[in-house]
């Protein structure tokens, strides 16, 4: 208790020494009111924390769209590694309140397609464009140049000692990709043309017809005062008989689900045998809210990207 009330006090005294700058630089007011809303996550004051993830998490995703594709692929990285971290944070917090605040799970759905959509039009109509070319040097450049984006990408992640000793060069990788960018006259109106057109789930809702469903499946690490070893995977439902909320179903044993669970399904692949466990591991817990559903449109998230 002491310590919450401490860091209330800290970050009001600090708004005195950095007022103008919370007011004129964005990145500098979301972090500023980000902190609010996740010491008060933290603390289990669910009505102030929720007045701040109101306010902040719009404004994330408002300059992430207006800025993502104007970044180079480190910034993106960089610049996502720091603000993907809310919307985990955002994810428990809705986990946590979804029984007495069911309206949480609207929002949740509507960040999780903004999320996606952001980062997947950032390269969408370009490869329109390539593809719709029919030149099949273009092409190949093209996906030469995703492949080389996505490693870079890749290595970003990995301590620039182990980079070293691997013999990789970013710098080096870094040019070729501008190189390519060039050969592909990839532009600045191409990288703008990447913006999202923001999506509620009733819209998407609009889209389903009578026996379908749509499930955003979602995998966040469990957030205490801090984040935990602890993976939760939850399923985002909807039907066109939705009413008030997407259904939220919790999918149990995250950290089984990545390892024992998906070991075994692995196993009984190579071997063809028969799978007794895993149909009840990944997927039985959504079973009930399922029925009467013979078409499903799934996007999928952390291990049940590996499933078949």
């Amino acid at each position: 208790q002491g310590k919450y009330e401490q860091a209330e006090k800290m970050l009001a005294t600090s708004y005195t020494f950095r007022k103008k700058e919370i007011t004129d630089d964005i990145t500098s007011y979301i972090n500023y009111y980000d902190n609010y809303a996740q010491l008060y996550t933290s603390w289990n004051k669910p009505e102030k924390a929720e007045k701040y993830w109101d306010d902040v998490l719009p404004k994330i995703l408002t300059y992430t769209n207006k800025m993502f594709n104007e970044f180079s692929e480190q910034e993106k990285s960089q610049f996502w590694t720091e603000y993907s971290k809310d919307f985990e944070i955002y994810n428990n917090f809705c986990l946590n309140q979804h029984k007495s605040k069911p309206q949480v799970i609207q929002k949740m759905y509507d960040n999780r397609i903004a999320t996606k959509a952001i980062v997947l039009n950032s390269v969408n109509k370009l490869k329109k464009r390539i593809y719709n070319s029919q030149d099949s040097s273009l092409v190949r450049q093209y996906e030469e140049w995703q492949s080389l984006k996505d490693r870079i990408a890749h290595y970003y992640g990995i301590a620039p000692q182990q980079l070293k000793e691997a013999g990789i060069a970013l710098d080096s990788l870094e040019k070729v990709v501008e190189k390519f960018e060039k050969e592909l006259n990839i532009s600045t109106e191409d990288k703008k043309q990447g913006k999202y057109i923001p999506l509620s789930w009733k819209e998407i809702q609009k889209t389903l017809l009578p026996g379908e469903a749509a499930i955003e499946i979602v995998r966040f690490r469990k957030f205490t005062n801090f984040f935990t070893d602890s993976i939760v995977y939850v399923a985002l439902i909807l039907t066109p008989d939705t009413k008030d909320n997407p259904e939220l179903v919790v999918l149990p044993y995250g950290n089984k689900l990545e390892s024992r669970y998906l070991t075994y399904y692995r196993n009984l692949i190579k071997i063809k045998g028969e799978d007794t466990i895993s149909y009840n591991a990944f997927w039985k817990p959504l079973e009930a809210k399922l029925k009467g559903i013979n078409t499903l449109y799934i996007s999928l998230d952390g291990v049940y990207n590996q499933l078949n």
